[in-house]
């Protein structure tokens, strides 16, 4: 049916109108219906103005069961709206002012209501809702992520929106989450939620079919591993380009790969593999007792003297300790460098120099993979006290950035080879075990009260011939009773045993 002249110029009107509006107006007017005489304008299902075209503009008019009525010859315009008694004459652009801004002011209150309804949901989160308070073409409000980047595109849409009209939005709202980034979306009327997962391979948003309370659950959780992986980029780059994984339900952090973290962690540290000469200073009871049963005993760690050395690291990076039952997996001989019948040495751990200095060489075959490590201590000065800030900024950031603590899984590992600078002139050397039933040997694990700390402590008595460090000499301390008689009668011993060991006597002779 075609159209009169007048309707064709009253359409003409509406869509000059409707082709400099926003996308929003242009939405809410996406569906016009003409026949000869009559226009109807809908917004989705429903009816929004009711236009019927004239000769003449002359009472009596009849109301349309439109929100709005309009009755027009072209020139002149008769308005009449739901609430009103009767008609009134008004210009072209009054009457789609007042239309448009009864149906931009419903919009408000509804886009009110939905953003009002996630800024609760939100609450306590560190993602931050911001609405949109600058354009009209710019979404209704954007989630942003603890790092202040858009996280989720939210889009609030009038009531009953069409098919096609809700594609039209899905591409407009598509578009911002790619160019924004953002990892999530919403579209949604107040009443239905459709709710959107930005896909990384082809850069589209596919639909994600969840609840309302689900969809919150996920955008709070955040990409955190990518939050992580933006800190790392550039505030903290010794684990730049490591994959990262989420234990959400223990709320931990960590790199994916150990054996990465370890490798990254020694080179930090400069942790590297000891060819030296490895002293131990200890009585002439202990070296007896170990020659006679062919066994060295490692202790384990909550038995040391200084109780600060187990958890020094630990307490720096986490304020805290680790579990008992983790310390008693680990076990320890404490020994030195560059500490060749050392006078101070003597005095501190050789039994006032009535004791024994064993000299060691580290066996690479048995320290290797069989669960032994060998290090030197680092201690604390100024390269290493930056790093372990810088650690510790790490763990605060990551916890700051997601509420999780990062884990460093390889911790047991190398925290025990760092102490306090007070500690330098000892220039210590640990060996450490580490139990590991899935990877290495286990060794048998006795108990007993460990001397001077009175301290419940497990302990660990490993056959020379598998301990990774060979006992090569004794040196008998300046103040060991009979120096001559025991030479001879270790050598004796050790010689029955059928060890090749040698045995030696101090040079120190002025010890008081």
């Amino acid at each position: 049916m075609s159209l009169s002249k007048n309707t064709e110029k009253v359409v003409e009107k509406l869509e000059i109108s409707l082709s400099t509006a926003n996308y929003r107006t242009k939405r809410r007017f996406q569906y016009i219906k003409k026949s000869r005489n009559k226009i109807i304008i809908k917004m989705g299902n429903d009816t929004i103005c009711a236009i019927q075209v004239v000769k003449e503009l002359k009472p009596p008019y009849i109301k349309s069961e439109a929100r709005f009525t309009v009755i027009t010859n072209a020139t002149d315009y008769s308005f009449f709206k739901s609430g009103q008694k009767r008609f009134k004459k008004k210009e072209y652009e009054q009457i789609m002012k007042e239309i448009l801004g009864e149906l931009e002011q419903e919009y408000k209150m509804l886009e009110d209501y939905v953003l009002s309804k996630f800024e609760r949901s939100l609450s306590g989160s560190k993602c931050k809702l911001v609405r949109n308070y600058v354009s009209i073409d710019h979404p209704s409000a954007t989630i942003m992520n603890p790092k202040g980047y858009p996280h989720c595109i939210i889009e609030v849409v009038e009531k009953n929106l069409h098919d096609d009209q809700w594609a039209i939005v899905e591409k407009k709202v598509n578009d911002k989450v790619n160019n924004a980034k953002a990892e999530f979306a919403v579209i949604t009327d107040g009443n239905n939620y459709n709710f959107y997962k930005r896909s990384k391979c082809n850069e589209t948003c596919d639909k994600y079919d969840v609840t309302y309370d689900e969809f919150i659950r996920a955008v709070k959780e955040v990409d955190k591993t990518e939050l992580i992986k933006d800190y790392i980029e550039h505030d903290f780059t010794y684990f730049k380009n490591c994959a990262f994984s989420i234990d959400g339900e223990n709320g931990n952090v960590f790199l994916k790969n150990q054996d990465e973290e370890y490798d990254r962690i020694q080179k930090l540290f400069k942790f590297e593999d000891f060819n030296g000469t490895v002293y131990r200073y200890t009585s002439l009871k202990s070296v007896f007792e170990m020659l006679k049963c062919g066994k060295i005993r490692m202790s384990g760690l909550a038995g040391m003297n200084d109780k600060s050395e187990t958890d020094y690291i630990e307490k720096i990076l986490y304020g805290s300790a680790r579990a008992n039952s983790e310390v008693n997996n680990i076990f320890i001989l404490s020994c030195s460098v560059n500490k060749n019948d050392d006078l101070t040495q003597w005095r501190l751990y050789g039994d006032d120099a009535k004791g024994v200095c064993l000299k060691f060489a580290p066996d690479k075959n048995k320290l290797n993979g069989a669960g032994f490590f060998l290090q030197k201590i680092k201690y604390v000065d100024g390269e290493y006290e930056s790093i372990i800030k810088q650690l510790k900024d790490l763990v605060r950031h990551v916890h700051s950035l997601t509420d999780y603590k990062f884990v460093f899984r390889t911790l047991h590992k190398w925290c025990h080879f760092i102490k306090s600078e007070d500690w330098n002139v000892e220039s210590e050397i640990r060996l450490l075990y580490i139990v590991d039933k899935c990877k290495w040997q286990v060794y048998d694990q006795e108990w007993l009260l460990a001397n001077g700390t009175n301290i419940l402590n497990p302990y660990m008595d490993i056959g020379l011939d598998k301990f990774p460090l060979k006992l090569e000499e004794i040196m008998l301390g300046p103040k060991c009773p009979d120096q001559e008689t025991n030479k001879l009668q270790l050598e004796e011993l050790i010689e029955e045993k059928s060890m090749k060991i040698t045995v030696s006597l101090s040079s120190i002779k002025h010890y008081r």
